[in-house]
């Protein structure tokens, strides 16, 4: 498989996700790195994608962004593959398609 995976995500915690700020396993050691990111005005909560190592890409799987030196959590929730989004839930589906329309 490949090394490294886009990931679709959500911040559990307040901040705001920036293009080149990393991505840390829960553990601290760095998985990654964001590609884009932003504050949703209509979630209300940071969102934003990244490359990250194949083994952290799983939906579900908890991450942070490094944001000034602090983690703050997150919640990977899609990840994408040569064929396109790998859909969850319909709740999760609805936020993907509406990140990947406002990135896109």
């Amino acid at each position: 498989g490949t090394e490294r995976r886009l990931v679709g995500f959500e911040l559990t915690e307040r901040g705001i996700p920036r293009h080149g700020y990393a991505l840390a396993a829960p553990d601290g050691r760095t998985i990654g790195a964001v590609t884009s990111g932003t504050m949703s005005p209509t979630l209300k909560k940071g969102i934003g994608m990244g490359y990250v190592q194949s083994a952290f890409a799983a939906p579900g799987t908890d991450i942070d962004v490094v944001i000034r030196n602090k983690p703050v959590r997150e919640d990977a929730f899609l990840e994408t593959t040569g064929s396109g989004v790998v859909r969850i839930s319909d709740e999760r589906r609805r936020f993907a398609n509406r990140l990947l329309s406002f990135l896109l």
